[in-house]
């Protein structure tokens, strides 16, 4: 029980790490927490089955109505397609 308490408690933090640098929008679930410790409960809440799923503030479904933010939005669109291709190749 050791190592996996071990493997999953670091599975824990790298992936709360991930949703930091993607930054993540934990909603208002736990508004008395620190940022870090409002990840690591989304994460573990999430690798137990409780699949609410996380918000991405650079994932927007709004389309743009200015032509400057026409940049923007391509770099979404690549963004997705990126984490599509490599879903697709594993």
């Amino acid at each position: 029980m050791i190592p996996f308490i071990s493997f999953f408690f670091l599975w824990i933090v790298f992936f709360s790490l991930l949703a930091w640098i993607l930054k993540v929008e934990t909603g208002d679930d736990y508004p008395g927490l620190g940022v870090i410790w409002q990840y690591l409960i989304m994460t573990y809440r999430n690798s137990i089955g409780d699949l609410t799923p996380p918000a991405y503030g650079w994932l927007d479904t709004q389309f743009p109505d200015d032509k400057s933010k026409t940049y923007d939005y391509m770099g979404k669109n690549f963004m997705i397609l990126i984490i599509w291709f490599i879903w697709l190749i594993n």
